[in-house]
């Protein structure tokens, strides 16, 4: 659920005075998103206190159904399909920003990652490239899907916080004291 907020820095070219919004945004989206975790979590255990559920998979809906009725079930359901087509539209949005920064930068096939329309100045075929790839949800299990995520976050995640170790601790040698600890432990 945390996973998304890390997604308004990719768009960051667009934004007026990113140095300032842009860690506002995501601490904001952080800190926001973790106060709803929290309060629903609470308010689901005081609803649902057995944990119980029909199917541990669709709990909420167990949950729903107890607080307050087919009629919230529904509306829930209906507020979930809406928020997964907006959290799909950002992140398909957010990822083709990133390959085309890559092809722009060269990293990637810049002919092809790279191209930007004439007409809409959006970068056509990496839009394309990453709504090919999530067709694929289509096709495979929601399990595979899901373990596929979480693995690619992980790595992501990972590559990071390596990255910040090679570039403090080791490029720029911060590693006496603070530095130690800031930059290597932590």
């Amino acid at each position: 659920s945390f996973l998304g907020f890390d997604a308004v820095s990719t768009l960051s070219e667009e934004a007026k005075d990113p140095k300032r919004s842009v860690p506002q945004a995501i601490m904001i989206a952080t800190v926001v998103a973790g106060v709803i975790f929290v309060v629903l979590s609470y308010l689901g255990q005081l609803v649902f206190p057995s944990n119980e559920f029909t199917d541990v998979e669709s709990g909420s809906l167990d949950l729903m159904l107890t607080a307050g009725g087919q009629f919230l079930q529904t509306f829930f359901t209906a507020a979930y399909v809406a928020g997964a087509l907006g959290s799909a539209i950002a992140s398909q949005a957010s990822v083709a920003r990133i390959l085309y920064a890559m092809g722009r930068d060269g990293v990637l096939p810049r002919s092809f990652f790279g191209h930007v329309s004439p007409r809409f100045a959006t970068p056509v075929y990496a839009i394309l490239a990453v709504s090919a790839v999530s067709l694929l949800a289509t096709v495979i299990s929601l399990t595979t899907l899901a373990s596929v995520i979480s693995f690619g976050a992980l790595v992501a995640f990972s590559v990071v916080n390596l990255s910040v170790i090679k570039h403090y601790f080791v490029d720029r040698r911060e590693c006496d004291g603070v530095g130690l600890i800031s930059n290597l432990v932590l």
